[in-house]
């Protein structure tokens, strides 16, 4: 192993969040005291996070007063890339860059915390890329190919594919060499539209060197080559043709390139297009003023006109694919939405992945679409990944051939399949780093070596602020047990009046069941002991230690005779007479 003593400066570069776990994407480049980060993404809560909104990742090393964060650069605008950009905002203040695609998408979610980050959100109409201009936070527009220098970091866009327009990759010149940050990216040779996929950029930093590549894990237990949107395109047309009923499909809303696919398949079939969902119309408004959406705005028909429309006729977009129970589609399956009723006939083609985690609200959902007698489309061809197989991550370790190779964007399992995939091209192993959130890797142009871990916690959100880890234990514990709230009034230790029960997910909240009659026999006995050892003239215990008491005579009886653990909340009201 080599010694970093010997080189003045090291660059640090630490995953925060994406690095062993889906979501919350967050990559810190340190040289110096100073930081540039790529990405600042959220992560959906799992099931067991009992009323947790959103988790972000950790901003403690952000915090030391002696760090500068010069800048944020963004690779494209899924929630988990720039999710957790307003929750930066409010604590430290730095240029966003990103294209004129995800930073609209940006907006559009600053907007959403304006209470929070800003007192008045403006827009400035003769903006040429009519970006909201946001009191004190730069967002900046950026264009592949053209560096931008901030401190020691040179950090150059290159355009990759993937699930969402205007994707970019990241080379990044620092004083040590050159990195490559991939983002999220797929090779696709036939994409929709756009600028596509730019290799010859990889290509010549590969030839010039590179320290150091980045890349996307996701789909690294894939063999071969990911399959073209355009491919999901034909596929439509075909689907379109054949079905004989109302069709509804069900896609992430941000991606343009597959919502105009369907528009386009849906007017060479012959069919009106519907939509429904806020978020898919925001994405589309989003896309409409950056110039990347080729829906005409006449195409799309109100939903009242769906009634008078034949069903040969009919092509709805929707919101839904991965079963979230407040989602268009969701209410469509159980019969709540105000505007659409499916009905016997009917199609519905998901064309989206599975997320993993949303495997349960996606088949509760099918379930009831099946039970309307709706057929429900999943076939891969409706559907292609944003996330490049092993053959495509070989090219693109051959096209870069760094010196050294660190996996991101994935759980553990698919950072060691990737690492597989690198070892394959001739990388030896010392040359391949595996890290998770929070390790820290010191880069010199001829070393790379570990250095000392940073704080990389999950940080849990509900509503506007962050949720302690004992209130969701708390959480845990209310639901699995449930509580009790018993109330008596006293003189001295004299029950007076009580006890009165309220129960809350322990037992039924109903006056007459017997258990209530058995837990008063406790209490009342409870009292007639303390006030039998308490002295005539003897001053009363405090409120707090006839609490104990009561929440430890009932402990010990509801565990003995039910096997039963509610969180108990005696609550002791002082009378002035008995």
């Amino acid at each position: 192993m080599k010694d970093l003593s010997r080189h003045s400066k090291p660059l640090k570069v630490i995953p925060l969040g994406g690095v062993g776990a889906f979501g919350m994407n967050m990559m810190l480049f340190e040289y110096g005291h100073d930081i540039v980060l790529v990405d600042v993404g959220l992560m959906f809560p799992d099931p067991d996070l009992l009323g947790v909104d959103i988790v972000i990742p950790d901003f403690t090393y952000l915090r030391n007063p002696t760090k500068q964060l010069l800048g944020v650069f963004l690779t494209h605008g899924h929630m988990d890339h720039i999710g957790a950009v307003p929750y930066l905002l409010r604590e430290m203040n730095a240029p966003i860059y990103g294209t004129t695609m995800t930073l609209g998408f940006l907006a559009d979610r600053l907007k959403a915390h304006r209470q929070d980050l800003f007192s008045e959100i403006q827009t400035d109409a003769s903006a040429e890329d009519r970006l909201p201009v946001i009191p004190t936070v730069q967002l900046v527009p950026i264009q592949p190919g053209v560096p931008i220098t901030l401190g020691p970091f040179s950090i150059e866009a290159i355009p990759v594919t993937h699930s969402i327009v205007e994707s970019v990759a990241y080379a990044i010149t620092t004083p040590v060499g050159c990195l490559i940050h991939t983002g999220d990216f797929k090779i696709d040779p036939t994409p929709v539209r756009g600028a596509g996929f730019d290799p010859t950029r990889f290509i010549e930093h590969g030839r010039l060197g590179v320290l150091a590549l980045f890349s996307d894990s996701t789909n690294s237990e894939r063999a071969g080559h990911c399959a073209s949107e355009r491919s999901v395109g034909e596929t439509f047309g075909r689907l379109f043709s054949e079905i004989e009923g109302r069709i509804f499909v069900a896609t992430f809303a941000s991606n343009l390139h597959r919502i105009d696919q369907i528009a386009q398949s849906a007017a060479q079939c012959g069919r009106k297009l519907f939509m429904t969902g806020k978020g898919l119309t925001d994405a589309i408004r989003i896309g409409r003023e950056a110039g990347y959406s080729a829906i005409p705005t006449e195409q799309a028909l109100p939903l009242h006109a769906l009634s008078h429309t034949s069903d040969r006729e009919v092509v709805v977009m929707t919101t839904g694919s991965q079963g979230e129970p407040t989602s268009a589609l969701s209410k469509m399956a159980i019969g709540d939405h105000k505007e659409i009723h499916l009905k016997e006939g009917d199609t519905v083609i998901l064309s989206a992945r599975v997320i993993p985690g949303n495997e349960a609200d996606v088949t509760k959902m099918i379930n009831h679409l099946l039970r309307r007698g709706v057929r429900v489309v999943q076939e891969k061809e409706v559907h292609a990944s944003g996330h490049a197989h092993r053959d495509e991550q070989k090219q693109m370790i051959e096209w870069v051939n760094p010196r050294y190779f660190i996996p991101v964007h994935g759980d553990y399992r698919q950072l060691l399949a990737h690492a597989e995939v690198a070892a394959q091209t001739g990388l030896s192993s010392d040359r391949i780093r595996v890290i998770e959130n929070g390790d820290t890797l010191l880069l010199t142009p001829d070393a790379c070596q570990s250095g000392k871990p940073v704080p990389a916690e999950r940080i849990l959100i509900d509503g506007r602020d962050r949720l302690e880890v004992s209130t969701l234990s708390d959480r845990r514990y209310l639901s699995s047990e449930g509580i009790l709230v018993v109330t008596v009034d006293i003189y001295k230790v004299k029950l007076c009046a009580g006890p009165f029960f309220v129960s809350r997910g322990f037992v039924q909240d109903d006056p007459d069941l017997p258990l209530w009659k058995a837990l008063r026999t406790v209490i009342e006995r409870l009292f007639e002991t303390m006030e039998s050892e308490l002295g005539q003239d003897a001053a009363p215990p405090p409120s707090e230690e006839i609490e104990k008491q009561i929440r430890g005579a009932l402990k010990k009886w509801i565990s003995k005779k039910l096997r039963r653990y509610p969180l108990i909340l005696p609550n002791v009201r002082r009378v002035d007479r008995p």
